[in-house]
């Protein structure tokens, strides 16, 4: 997804009169992530962050990611490496959401050090290794089923938040608005092949709603390399993509993802044990049958969430559409054949 011909560029921070090397990739775009001046600035940005934190720049900062909704730029500081995010306001309730995750379950999210609401910037301290890193880990059903489990508990410490959640301007994808949501982005869209989805998003969003299960965080994109896992536990980042909807819209990416890693189809026993293992949190709510019909239809509906997001981006960032066409159309399609 990234252009294999990086260039270099020094520039001097304001303020420190450092003068660092930033790394910055052509992705061929006419993207403001790659603009000497949006540069400079974000570089002094940080510095002045590390600098509030009682932290030093220590070396040159490099901008190892550019797509066109985000960047992302790395610099070592003084106790260990930090990481700036920009983003398009598409995703940029990011730090919002973090900073709200972070009461509820602050070994489960990184530690957000600074954010800029009208710059769409946040800095946060380095999480350590990957899940998608760790090459045997990865390949483990039985790490996958660990990773869910932690993340299920996170969902549920996060219910309470939900309401905060969309104030502070996270997408609301619950239930009782998704059927309009996605209604209204057929109508704009017009993709072939997706004939009566809205009622069929709508009768499937009732039939969920009436398992009586709490909406919550829904990081919409997990998988393992959206993962950090230490010692103390799995952290999950990249929020960008996250709503509050239904839980079980997480299962989505996430065993699609489960099932090409570990080389099994995608309903393949070890598929459903996993997914047994990441209900077992909402055990108490409801028979394990009736969990596992929740499931279902949250995979199937989280599909539609995924069209709204890809759509929302490829309005804010146009060269979102060069690099991925059709994909919120491509998204809806996979959920009318979900569930028909």
């Amino acid at each position: 997804m990234l252009s294999a011909s990086p260039f270099r560029l020094t520039v001097t921070s304001a303020g420190s009169g450092t003068r660092a090397t930033l790394q910055v990739v052509d992705v061929g775009e006419d993207l403001i992530w790659t603009d000497p001046e949006w540069l400079a600035e974000t570089h002094d940005w940080i510095i002045e962050s590390l600098d509030r934190a009682g932290l030093i720049l220590m070396g040159p900062i490099e901008q190892p990611h550019v797509r066109p909704w985000a960047t992302v730029l790395r610099a070592p500081g003084s106790e260990g490496t930090v990481w700036c995010k920009a983003m398009v306001p598409a995703v940029a309730h990011e730090p919002v959401a973090i900073s709200i995750l972070a009461r509820v379950a602050p070994d489960r999210v990184p530690r957000l050090m600074a954010a800029d609401r009208r710059r769409r910037l946040m800095l946060t301290a380095d999480g350590g290794t990957r899940l998608r890193d760790l090459d045997a880990p990865r390949h483990d059903p039985k790490r996958w089923m660990a990773m869910l489990r932690t993340y299920a508990r996170l969902q549920r410490a996060a219910e309470g938040a939900a309401p905060e959640l969309v104030g502070a301007g996270v997408p609301d994808r619950r239930l009782a608005v998704l059927p309009d949501l996605v209604a209204e982005l057929v109508a704009e869209l017009r993709p072939a092949g997706v004939d009566g989805l809205a009622t069929r998003v709508a009768e499937a969003c009732a039939e969920l709603a009436a398992l009586g299960i709490p909406e919550t965080i829904e990081h919409a994109d997990l998988h393992d390399a959206q993962v950090f896992a230490g010692p103390d536990g799995d952290r999950y980042f990249d929020w960008g993509d996250a709503s509050v909807a239904h839980p079980f819209l997480s299962l989505t990416v996430a065993l699609r993802v489960l099932a090409s890693t570990v080389g099994v189809r995608d309903d393949s026993p070890t598929v459903d044990t996993a997914i047994d293992a990441y209900l077992e949190r909402w055990s108490s709510l409801a028979p394990l049958a009736k969990l596992r019909r929740g499931a279902a239809l949250g995979r199937a509906l989280g599909g539609a969430s995924r069209a709204l997001t890809w759509h929302a981006i490829a309005v804010d960032a146009p060269a979102t559409q060069a690099k991925f066409p059709d994909a919120a159309a491509e998204w809806l399609r996979d959920t009318a054949q979900a569930l028909a």
